[in-house]
């Protein structure tokens, strides 16, 4: 498996799902991310929102995170904003290839299935709500 693609452990891995308020001066809007635990990292995605059910997100796919963010709120150096955590848990892989991905998450508000695919960009990703997913 190369690195685009996550370790299918099959054990439960763990999730964190954080608001990240950006300062007024970014030219980003604020945003969820949304972190996977994979090989000693966080895979991590900027979500616009949490997807209802049948409905799809456009995901950016960022660079990994320090497992540190797992327990992560407050200000983030370098005037980069603030995260605020929203919900953490565990995941288990479903199915897993370089551009697609399916999980089973339950977190304390989270749970439910949700598929990520790769977009043509490699950055972007669709991610999809499969099953039910508390709402936020």
């Amino acid at each position: 498996m190369n690195e685009d693609s996550l370790s299918s452990a099959a054990t439960a891995s763990n999730f964190v799902l954080l608001w990240h308020e950006l300062p007024a001066s970014s030219p980003r809007r604020s945003h969820f991310d949304l972190m996977l635990e994979d090989s000693g990292q966080l895979r991590t995605w900027a979500i616009p929102r949490i997807p209802s059910p049948g409905e799809s997100v456009q995901g950016l796919g960022l660079p990994p995170h320090r497992i540190a963010y797992l327990d992560l709120e407050g200000e983030i150096s370098g005037g980069r904003g603030s995260v605020r955590r929203i919900d953490r848990g565990t995941y288990t892989i479903i199915e897993s290839s370089d551009r697609q991905l399916s999980i089973e998450i339950r977190g304390d508000q989270l749970t439910g299935q949700l598929r990520f695919r790769a977009t043509e960009s490699d950055q972007l990703w669709e991610i999809s709500r499969v099953d039910a997913l508390a709402n936020l």
